[in-house]
């Protein structure tokens, strides 16, 4: 090649800056943020009433029966989830979330629930095994007696691999719905239990009492494991998601926050509201390990329209589709309990 190009370069000229380019390109660094498996957690069937998705016309939702709630659990890992929280609704009852004496939160019922489920798939079940100590007026959380009841019936933990461990103290307790309160020493003495009996204590991190968690419980070495924290967003009386673009900035802060002062947790994100879709999506941008997903905390799809969600796998197979569009890769039961560290403890 040879005589000079338009504005003025020789051709070999020219070549040689169309290669400097191409090698720049070339050097440019990959962005690992989302190089890691992402652990779907599916909720169902949830605690919000019947009479919500009845006011929109939709029939049999949210799932009652056992078969429909083991039916929503199978859909749910078909759709991708690794992993299941649920509530188990007693059929006999006219509402789903905690009752006293145990009417809902029984370990039967689960335990009925999860084994049809299990007959079809395999997943992570990650639970709520937790009630007051006593119902009038608040009582102080007791993590261990019902838990221990999941773990005698599974012989081992089938039913119970992880379990939740709010972190609010007082805001959100009222005598009814959620009778309980979180003392430092009822956090301290249920995650000392879970870990002797791995079952994976799942910090419910309100960010707000993120330091408090720390010097109150952390520092106390009840861990075992490297700790698993799932930020709560636009649910649980923690809503700093109803509003753009704080959401995303809030969130953001929350993620770092957690990241700078446990710095080897696994983070994951339970996100309600309205705009739990985005957030969701940012969440996974910012290559958190796990979201969850489903009926428990949700039930609009979008934070600009009137849509809500029919069933619970709609929202895993919804999330599921974005994930692999930016390229993260969907963890299965056996990738999300390696990343989580759990062991099974009972026989297949």
């Amino acid at each position: 090649m040879s005589g000079l190009s338009p504005w003025g370069a020789s051709a070999e000229e020219v070549v040689e800056e169309m290669k400097k380019i191409k090698e720049a390109v070339l050097k440019e660094l990959k962005i690992p943020t989302m190089d890691k498996k992402l652990i779907i957690e599916a909720s169902t069937p949830g605690h919000y009433p019947r009479s919500l998705w009845e006011h929109f016309g939709i029939k049999d939702m949210p799932p009652w029966s056992l078969k429909e709630q083991a039916e929503a659990i199978i859909g749910c890992v078909k759709a991708g989830a690794a992993a299941v929280h649920t509530h188990p609704r007693n059929p006999d009852t006219s509402y789903c979330y905690e009752f006293p004496m145990g009417q809902v939160q029984r370990a039967d019922l689960l335990a009925k629930i999860l084994d049809i489920a299990y007959e079809e798939v395999d997943f992570v079940p990650l639970g709520h095994a937790w009630l007051p100590k006593n119902w009038d007026p608040l009582g102080e959380a007791d993590f261990i007696t019902h838990t221990k009841e999941l773990l005698e019936l599974g012989k081992g933990n089938k039913y119970i691999q992880g379990n939740v461990v709010p972190t609010w103290i007082y805001p959100w307790t009222r005598k009814g719905l959620l009778s309980t309160f979180f003392s430092a020493q009822a956090l301290r003495e249920g995650i000392a239990f879970l870990e002797e009996n791995c079952v994976k204590p799942l910090i419910a991190m309100h960010i707000d009492h993120l330091l408090w968690f720390k010097i109150s419980v952390y520092d106390y070495g009840v861990f075992k494991t490297k700790p698993h924290i799932n930020i709560q967003e636009g649910k649980h009386g923690v809503n700093r998601s109803f509003l753009d673009p704080y959401s995303y900035i809030n969130l953001i802060n929350s993620i770092e926050l957690v990241r700078r002062v446990f710095p080897e947790a696994t983070i994951g994100l339970h996100c309600g509201g309205r705009n739990w879709l985005p957030m969701t999506v940012l969440a996974i941008m910012l290559g958190v390990d796990l979201v969850r997903v489903g009926i428990e905390d949700m039930f609009w799809i979008y934070p600009h329209k009137d849509e809500f969600i029919k069933r619970p796998s709609e929202a895993v197979e919804r999330v599921v589709q974005i994930a692999k569009l930016l390229g993260r890769e969907i963890a299965t039961p056996a990738d999300a309990r390696r990343i989580l560290g759990i062991k099974v403890t009972y026989e297949k």
